[in-house]
C-alpha cells in the first residue's frame, strides 16, 4: 500500500513538472515568436487600427527582414486618420503601389515617389487602369518601407491595404532622378 501511494506521488510530481515545463515553453515561444498579433501591431504604429473595423486580416512576421500586410474596412474618417501616419499623409488618386511600374522617366499619370529625404532616391511610378476611387502611395521612413492604399468606392466605408517592410525590396533605383516637374 505504501509503495502504491509513493508511486502515485511520484507520478503526480512528474505530471506537475511536465505541466510547468510546457507552460514555460509556451511563455518562451510567445515572448520570442515572430508572429504578429493585434496588440503588437497597434503597439508598433503611431495611430492604432480603429476599433470599429470589418474584415480585419493580417499576415507577416516580426524581426529582422520582417513585414506586415494588413487589410481592413472601416468608416471613411477613421481610414483617413489611420493612413495619415504613412507617407506624410499623402495619397495619390488613381495610384496603386501594389500594381505599379517604376521608371526614372516621367510618363503620363506617373507619381513621384520619394524614398526618404534624399532627392537621389526618387523615381516615378504609375499604375495604368487603376480606378479613381483608389488612393495610394509608397514611401520610406526610418522604420521601413510602406505601401498603402485606400479604396473609397463605397459611400461610407473605406478598404485599407497596408504593407510595411523592414527592408527595402523596391528601392532599386541607384542613380539620381533629374529635377523635373511634370
Amino acid at each position: 500500500m505504501q509503495i502504491h501511494q509513493r508511486a502515485k506521488t511520484v507520478i503526480a510530481s512528474l505530471i506537475a513538472i511536465v505541466v510547468v515545463i510546457m507552460g514555460l515553453e509556451a511563455m518562451f515561444h510567445s515572448a520570442f515568436s515572430d508572429a504578429w498579433s493585434l496588440p503588437l501591431i497597434n503597439g508598433s504604429l503611431k495611430v492604432p487600427i480603429p476599433n470599429s473595423v470589418l474584415d480585419l486580416a493580417f499576415d507577416g512576421r516580426r524581426g529582422r527582414g520582417g513585414y506586415l500586410e494588413l487589410r481592413f474596412r472601416t468608416l471613411n474618417e477613421k481610414a483617413k486618420v489611420f493612413t495619415d501616419q504613412f507617407c506624410e499623409g499623402q495619397l495619390h488618386q488613381g495610384y496603386d503601389p501594389f500594381h505599379a511600374t517604376d521608371s526614372l522617366e516621367y510618363e503620363p499619370k506617373s507619381v513621384l515617389i520619394k524614398l526618404g529625404q534624399n532627392p537621389q532616391y526618387t523615381y516615378y511610378s504609375r499604375s495604368p487602369g487603376t480606378l479613381t476611387s483608389l488612393y495610394g502611395n509608397r514611401c520610406l521612413s526610418p522604420s521601413g518601407q510602406y505601401q498603402v492604399t485606400v479604396d473609397l468606392s463605397e459611400p461610407l466605408l473605406s478598404s485599407v491595404h497596408l504593407e510595411w517592410k523592414y527592408t527595402c525590396t523596391l528601392c532599386w533605383i541607384s542613380t539620381p532622378v533629374p529635377n523635373q516637374n511634370p
